[in-house]
């Protein structure tokens, strides 16, 4: 087998009208174009060479196609006379948050992704469902488009939900986590999240007096507005999922600084159990000749050697016991 460069995602892209989906052909693009029929096309993966060659045959003017194929950028929403592009996101594949860029001209929509995304087959049967209904406003249709793939974060946020549930019960009657775990696992829904910041202002900017922009219509007007409330609502659930993460965090570490505590309680106390013993032991080991000469009988022996060791050791256990300071109970709904 031959080796050299790494090859690009495997290229797939779809057209999306009335009729269904459909693998997007050279010569049902320009089928699609002709027709005058509104679409959607939905590219991902591929090549720069085979989008740009995509995007040429839906004559795109040359800055759309080059934005839309500059992947890492940030969230952003410009709303112009006949045309609109937004940068937004969906769930991926193994729920990673996957970048989209979505440029709508008056006859199509058309998206890229650099990657496969699994909840993409639903958002285009849901579209394919209310695309006849749309065709006579371009700006209607994109935003029903954007609420469809905003909708897809649902399921992010329920899962965040479940693992931040279960999280907080192990802490609160279970083990302690690995810290390295813990703490990767708050970076990566951390990281996740991060895209979305300052994008409800960016949305919201967008929209602003957007009913005057030319060719604006008010069913368009109307959707582009509930998306900047979709989003503004998202974002607030973000925030407090981020209070969250970092209530989480701080149980984690209130949850050590008590284990580490109780630790040190049990060691202090079996220090104080054995401190007169570890006294008589030093006083009785002294060479006095006085000591030697007259303490050296096996009565003495067991007296002072037996006796009073073990005598002090369970005085300090009764008074430990009844202080309660001997074991630590522990407490229901308080973490260990």
């Amino acid at each position: 087998m031959k080796t050299g460069s790494p090859q690009p995602a495997p290229y797939f892209a779809a057209i999306i009208d009335a009729a269904g989906t459909r693998a997007a052909t050279s010569a049902d693009l320009r089928e699609s174009i002709v027709a005058k029929r509104f679409f959607w096309l939905d590219v991902s993966g591929g090549s720069e060479a085979e989008r740009t060659d995509l995007l040429n045959q839906l004559g795109l003017q040359a800055d759309d196609t080059s934005w839309a194929q500059r992947f890492g950028q940030a969230g952003r929403m410009l709303v112009e006379q006949r045309r609109l592009r937004a940068v937004t996101w969906l769930v991926g594949h193994k729920k990673d948050i996957v970048e989209v860029h979505l440029v709508a001209y008056a006859q199509f929509i058309v998206t890229l992704r650099n990657g496969e995304s699994d909840g993409m087959e639903e958002v285009r049967r849901r579209f394919s469902a209310r695309i006849g209904y749309l065709e006579q406003s371009h700006y209607q249709a994109t935003g029903i488009l954007l609420q469809l793939l905003l909708s897809t974060l649902e399921l992010a946020i329920v899962e965040l939900d479940s693992e931040l549930a279960d999280i907080q019960n192990r802490l609160s009657s279970g083990p302690l986590f690995e810290k390295s775990a813990l703490v990767t696992w708050h970076d990566r829904w951390h990281s996740r999240w991060t895209h979305f910041e300052r994008y409800r202002s960016v949305v919201r900017s967008a929209v602003v007096g957007i009913e005057v922009v030319p060719g604006m219509d008010t069913r368009g007007a109307a959707e582009l507005n509930d998306y900047a409330d979709q989003v503004d609502d998202i974002e607030h659930r973000l925030q407090e999922r981020n209070r969250s993460l970092a209530n989480v965090m701080r149980d984690y570490a209130a949850s050590v600084a008590e284990y580490q505590s109780k630790q040190i309680s049990r060691l202090t106390v079996v220090s104080v159990i054995f401190l007169p013993m570890t006294f008589l032991a030093g006083l009785f080991g002294m060479n006095f000749n006085w000591m030697i000469n007259h303490i050296g009988s096996e009565s003495a022996f067991i007296v002072l050697g037996l006796a009073v060791p073990a005598f002090s050791a369970l005085a300090s256990l009764a008074v430990f016991q009844r202080q309660g300071l001997l074991f630590v109970k522990k407490r229901r709904g308080r973490p260990l």
